[in-house]
């Protein structure tokens, strides 16, 4: 789809939050975010402002955007905490 296409997409669709967030040595915000629509999840990566297109086999597609369709899977963890105390 092309960015107004993508624009428009979004305006029908629903944030449900930010999966991911770093930044790198130059500050960049890089960030994948999942939206919902017609009862599915889509997750979009964003640099900055804006969102990247497609990634080919050479690098980004220009002016290509796609949503890719991901699933919901929760899951449970057992974390052990060690902890120094004095004698």
């Amino acid at each position: 789809m092309t960015k107004q296409e993508l624009q428009d997409w979004l305006k029908t669709a629903t944030f449900v939050c930010t999966s991911f967030q770093k930044y790198d040595q130059s500050g960049n915000d890089d960030r994948e975010e999942i939206w919902q629509k017609d009862g599915k999840y889509y997750q979009l990566s964003k640099c900055n402002d804006g969102y990247n297109e497609i990634w080919g086999d050479k690098g980004y597609l220009r002016g290509v955007y796609h949503p890719m369709e991901v699933k919901k899977e929760e899951r449970t963890r057992t974390v052990t905490e060690t902890v120094w105390l004095p004698v």
